[in-house]
């Protein structure tokens, strides 16, 4: 079986000993990701450590050249909100990675993306709403 550039960098990494054992197991749980764009929470459940962990060998893949990531922000009316980052394995695939998997493999169409966009939406919303119904404001009368 052959190795990509990135699996042979990680291991490379670690016979260094500039990473630790589940610094790698989170790199490869990384690239075999399906769609590159995990959540902290996701990669701790398959990895079975806490997310401070994995930000921990996130930061680290990072140090070392072999990973960055593009925060994404989806914004509603009056509200943004910071979905799961885009995450490229350097010397593995491209920075633009994001833009060419759009433009040739999903092309989704303009209704679906727009009712995906809108289901979003209204699920942040909700979310906020109800997280803002829970909070104790305090009332002022004058």
């Amino acid at each position: 079986m052959t190795r990509t550039p990135f699996q042979s960098a990680l291991e490379a990494a670690y016979a260094a000993r500039k990473l630790t054992r589940l610094h790698v197991h989170i790199g490869y749980l990384l690239h075999g990701w399906r769609s590159r764009c995990p959540t902290h929470r996701k990669l701790a459940q398959a990895a079975k450590c806490s997310i401070r962990t994995v930000q921990r060998a996130l930061s680290r893949l990072h140090e070392l050249g072999l990973l960055s990531w593009t925060r994404r922000v989806l914004a509603c009316v009056g509200f943004r909100a910071q979905i799961a980052n885009a995450y490229h394995l350097l010397s593995h695939e491209p920075l633009s990675y994001l833009t060419l998997r759009t433009q040739s493999s999903v092309s989704l169409s303009p209704s679906v993306s727009a009712e995906f966009r809108q289901r979003q939406e209204a699920r942040i919303m909700a979310a906020w709403q109800a997280r803002r119904a829970t909070q104790s404001v305090p009332i002022s009368i004058f």
